[in-house]
């Protein structure tokens, strides 16, 4: 099998990243390229843009993020009177590539829809999958997205 190609380069969606998502995705198993829909590099961040673009795509979409988190350092007194029980944590700081699979087309509105294909993945510090636990009364609780009262 060979990999699918992008129709543009991509910072994010790297040859190594896009096999380790190719090893779990039976979807990216059977496409030759994967059609990039929006960049913020060029557009910037517009949530409008992008829920319209979701929206007018009749295919499957592969989401991916790009998102920093700042590091909080903090010291805990365990005992106010002594600085002996005193520890630090150090939050996990970074970038980290997030993103989300959806093998449905998007609907906009106040109802989830979707099937258990649909999963979340995070792409560094290092790639994982995490696919969806079906659950009693939960089975199409997998997409959502709503844009009205937005703005």
């Amino acid at each position: 099998m060979k990999l699918p190609e992008l129709s543009k380069p991509s910072r994010y969606l790297t040859s190594e990243r896009i096999s380790m998502m190719f090893l779990s995705n039976v979807y990216l198993q059977s496409i030759s390229k994967i059609q990039c829909l929006f960049q913020t590099k060029k557009k910037g961040f517009n949530f409008e843009k992008v829920s319209h673009i979701l929206n007018e795509y009749e295919g499957p979409t592969i989401l991916v993020l790009e998102v920093t988190s700042q590091s909080h350092h903090k010291t805990f007194h365990a005992n106010e009177d002594s600085e002996d029980d005193d520890f630090d944590v150090d939050d996990r700081a970074g970038t980290y590539v997030i993103g989300a699979f959806s093998r449905l087309r998007w609907k906009d509105g106040p109802e989830y829809y979707g099937d258990s294909d649909n999963y979340l993945f995070r792409l560094t510090p290092n790639h994982r999958n995490f696919f969806p636990r079906t659950t009693l009364g939960s089975e199409t609780n997998y997409n959502y997205l709503n844009t009205t009262g937005y703005g």
